[in-house]
């Protein structure tokens, strides 16, 4: 039996966003309210720490470089944001070794910052850590596997796929 292979999926649609933000709130409000039994200053700490993160250094380092990247009149429309204003340069290519670095490092601080709290609380501790681990997993099996975005070090996409544009690939929109 041969399994269809995926298409490229060209554009993201606004319940495609909501889909993920909704996932991706699960870990995050975890970790708030572990934070928030203890301290206010630290929920808001955190909250601070996931924007710079999230909204610095991963849309500099890593959606710079990606096809939906201020793809909709100078805003990103893409599955982790919708509508926000493309504020850095595009960088079409490949990411360089600091920005892999700098991406990886923001991963890292945004997810294991609130760690420290969460071991208080081992349930929402494996809620947390699962919801992540989840999250990289459907990523992977959903969205990677027909990413168009050659360059992002998370893409799974089969050589010989393709690209957009090319005769007889249809755009997926899902």
């Amino acid at each position: 039996m041969n399994p269809q292979k995926p298409t490229l999926k060209t554009t993201h649609s606004f319940t495609d966003y909501l889909a993920w933000t909704f996932f991706a709130a699960i870990p995050i409000l975890t970790a708030v309210y572990a934070i928030s039994r203890t301290s206010v200053t630290w929920t808001a700490i955190y909250i601070i720490v996931l924007a710079l993160c999230f909204l610095g250094i991963e849309y500099r380092f890593l959606c710079t470089h990606c096809p939906h990247y201020g793809n909709t009149g100078g805003k990103t429309c893409c599955l982790l944001l919708w509508y926000v204003p493309a504020y850095f340069k595009p960088r079409p290519g490949p990411l360089q070794f600091y920005e892999k670095i700098f991406t990886f490092l923001g991963f890292v601080i945004a997810i294991g910052f609130p760690l420290f709290w969460l071991l208080a609380y081992p349930l929402l501790l494996l809620v947390y850590l699962t919801s992540w681990a989840l999250i990289g997993i459907f990523l992977i099996k959903y969205e990677c596997n027909r990413c168009i975005n050659r360059n992002c070090p998370m893409n799974t996409v089969p050589e010989g796929t393709k690209s957009p544009g090319s005769p007889g690939k249809a755009n997926n929109k899902r």
